[in-house]
């Protein structure tokens, strides 16, 4: 996907709901958070 692609399909999450969220997929959000670029790379 290029990069133009990818922050055309971005979007906030501005509402939420009251259902659980599987720790699998917690896991799995830090997991790809920890792999971002940051300014301290």
């Amino acid at each position: 996907m290029k990069f133009l692609e990818l922050n055309k399909k971005r979007h906030a999450t501005k509402h939420f709901t009251d259902k659980p969220v599987d720790p699998k997929d917690v896991r799995t959000a830090i997991e790809i958070a920890t792999l971002a670029p940051s300014a301290h790379n």
